[in-house]
């Protein structure tokens, strides 16, 4: 389950923390944003729905008013509800108004939103919009990831698309590379390189956890436990090399 960090709720960067360990950083789009890049596409859908309107007022004196009032209602069925859910769905993951501001729709832990998530938040969009649109202007001003009540429930989150903020991978320790006090096994000195090459996904609480495990090889505790430990990759990386 994943965890944010206290963080100002302006839009900006946001600190969570995977179930793994992992630690990324999302930069969660506010309320101005988000209502700019809806505005945008209210814009895109009134053009389109012009267009079908002048089509279908073509096509009403061939069908008949009736049945061309019935087409043109569910033509605007289809293009208000799936120019959301298709294009949010896309691999970009993003209307055209989201792309225009720099938006993007991901899953609370900033990967891919699914196709079920995404046809659950533009479900309940009809919901808000129609049914309560107060509460669901209060949810997302409310809310620490200004959520919506369909982003609630369907686990998704709206940030900038461009701030794709990648965590450090590889640690330093910041001191001349120290070899093991004894030899090691081939796995065992795997396992210290992996360490050194994988710590920088993990939060400091999650390295000083892992470093303790190898308390037979390093003498120092939490963070001092991590630079020994890394110092060693590093002597066995030079060794190998």
């Amino acid at each position: 389950m994943a965890r944010v960090s206290n963080q100002p709720k302006i839009d900006t960067l946001q600190s969570v923390e995977l179930s793994e360990g992992v630690e990324i950083q999302l930069r969660i789009a506010g309320v101005f944003a988000r209502s700019l890049a809806y505005l945008l596409d209210l814009v895109f859908i009134i053009i389109a729905a012009s267009v079908l309107g002048f089509i279908v007022g073509v096509m009403d004196s061939f069908v008949g008013s009736n049945y061309a009032m019935g087409l043109y209602g569910l033509l605007m069925f289809i293009l208000t509800w799936g120019y959301f859910f298709l294009m949010e769905s896309g691999k970009k993951g993003a209307t055209f108004g989201k792309r225009i501001v720099g938006l993007r729709v991901v899953n609370t832990s900033g990967g891919i939103a699914q196709r079920g998530q995404v046809f659950t938040r533009n479900l309940f969009r009809f919901v808000e919009l129609v049914i309560m649109p107060l509460i669901g202007l209060c949810c997302t001003m409310m809310t620490k990831r200004f959520q919506r009540a369909g982003d609630l429930v369907a686990g998704t989150v709206v940030v900038y698309a461009e701030t794709d903020v990648q965590p450090s991978v590889a640690l330093n320790s910041g001191r001349e590379p120290r070899p093991p006090g004894w030899k090691l096994l081939r796995e065992e000195q795997a396992a210290i390189v992996a360490f050194r090459e994988r710590g920088g996904l993990w939060s400091g609480a999650r390295q000083a956890e892992l470093a303790s495990h190898a308390q037979v090889l390093v003498k120092g505790e939490s963070s001092e436990a991590v630079t020994e430990l890394v110092g060693m990759a590093e002597w066995l990386t030079a060794k190998k090399d």
